[in-house]
Order: structure tokens, then sequence, then C-alpha cells
């Protein structure tokens, strides 16, 4: 782990976030995937892990890109928490999330556009990705995916 890296990404991705979470008054649910998926991205970016290669099966995500899996974990598990916590409900993840020919192009894409990070973990949390400015935050276009995915939690 690069530390350095780390402070970087979160540095960056406090100024993405605050750059554009006044869009996000009345659509703070669909803030929050967003500013995940900003942190996939800065995450992507600055790469502060380093994971040894692994010479033997890359057919689960995990082993064919242990980083980007362990980035995407992190945004998703910092994403459902904050859900859980400010607004009572519980998330569910899509099964592309262990579809190793999403990560493939996961992989592929963010090398060519690092914002399109953004729109991958729109997808692994089963929202329909915003391909054409996945960088921009756009109130209101996922309502019903949200409402699709997305449950009260239950209370024990």
């Amino acid at each position: 782990m690069d530390e350095a890296k780390l402070l970087q990404a979160f540095s960056a991705w406090f100024r993405s976030f605050e750059a554009q979470k006044f869009k996000a008054q009345e659509h703070r649910l669909e803030y929050v995937t967003f500013a995940a998926g900003l942190m996939l991205r800065e995450m992507v970016r600055f790469a502060p892990v380093t994971a040894q290669e692994d010479e033997g099966e890359r057919d689960q995500p995990a082993t064919f890109w242990p980083e980007g899996y362990l980035y995407v974990s992190f945004c998703l598990a910092v994403r459902d928490a904050v859900i859980e916590q400010d607004f009572s409900l519980s998330a569910d993840t899509a099964p592309k999330l262990g579809d190793l020919r999403t990560w493939w192009s996961f992989r592929e894409n963010v090398n060519e556009d690092v914002n399109l990070a953004i729109g991958f973990f729109e997808d692994f949390v089963g929202e329909t990705p915003n391909w054409t400015m996945p960088g921009l935050f756009t109130p209101g276009r996922m309502r019903k995916q949200l409402d699709d995915t997305i449950q009260p939690r239950k209370l024990t």
C-alpha cells in the first residue's frame, strides 16, 4: 500500500465530491452511488495498492484483477454502509459483479478513460450506467433503478 497515492486518491475524490454535491440536494440517495463511483475512479487512477501476481488461475474477478476487485469491494462496502446508516435501506449488488467478461471490459476501458470506472460501478450495483458523461452527476436519471435495487432494511 502506497500511503501517498492513497492520500492523493482521497484528496482528488473529495474535490470531485464537493464540486458536484450541490446537484444532490434533492437526490441524496442517488449521489451516494455516484460518490462511491467517484471514489472508485480515483482509486483506479492513483492505484495505491499493488498485489503480487499469482501465476495460478485467473478465472475469478479477484484473481484476474486483485487491485480492481479490492477497490470495487471497498467502494461497495462504503456505499452500502452509507445507504444503511443514512437512509435505513439495504442495497443489493448486480450479478455482473462476478462476471469475468465485465471485469475484462472494466479493466481495459478504464485504462483508456478512467471516468468509465463510475459507469462500471453503476453497472455493478444494478443501475443503468451513464456511459456518455460518467463523471457528471445527473440527478433523477436513476430513480426507477434505485427503487428496484434498494429495499427497506429489515429490523432485527
